[in-house]
């Protein structure tokens, strides 16, 4: 028995070294730009799906799943993976798009909320869209977000273009589309 609880544990190991690796690179693909002013804009996760698909931090969902998965013996010996930190969620039977971003302080490099304004989407086609204020909220660590949620994104334009104030300037970027084509 000793030696199976083993070989499943050194499984689930190199599968969450795996992911982590996986979820590093995607990390370093995200907006990110200094501003005229001072600080720092920084998009830290855009995520598409269901309720399980929008939290920000924590182990990814197929950690969860897999630790829902294993066998009770093995489950008391590793704890539980941290869910995450979540704003706003689709409601059932929808998907939604979320991008978390955050000003980040250049005195103390943390992420923080500061001041912004409605966000202004644009699809491929021109149309734009007033998606409102983004949702600011505070993770488990202290760090400051704000979530720019999209209920039922388009699913006919392949890339998403963003602009919105921050920290009084203006703040443009584009997002593959992940609800593209679906």
């Amino acid at each position: 028995m000793k030696r199976k609880v083993r070989i499943v544990f050194v499984g689930i190991v190199l599968l969450v070294c795996g992911l982590w690796g996986v979820r590093l690179f995607h990390q370093a693909s995200l907006p990110r730009f200094k501003l005229a002013g001072g600080g720092e804009f920084r998009v830290f996760k855009v995520c598409y799906g269901s309720s399980d698909d929008h939290h920000l931090g924590g182990a990814p969902k197929q950690f969860v799943w897999a630790w829902n998965r294993l066998p009770t013996s093995v489950r008391r010996f590793i704890p539980a993976p941290n869910p995450g930190d979540s704003a706003l969620v689709p409601s059932p039977n929808h998907t939604a798009l979320s991008i978390y971003w955050a000003w980040i302080d250049p005195a103390t490099q943390k992420a923080e909320t500061g001041p912004s304004g409605d966000v202004l989407m644009t699809t491929d086609s021109g149309e734009q869209i007033n998606l409102g204020w983004p949702h600011p909220f505070d993770d488990r660590a202290g760090g400051g977000y704000r979530q720019i949620f999209v209920d039922e994104p388009p699913k006919n334009s392949s890339k998403l273009r963003f602009r919105m104030p921050v920290e009084d300037e203006t703040v443009e970027f584009t997002i593959d589309n992940p609800a593209y084509g679906k």
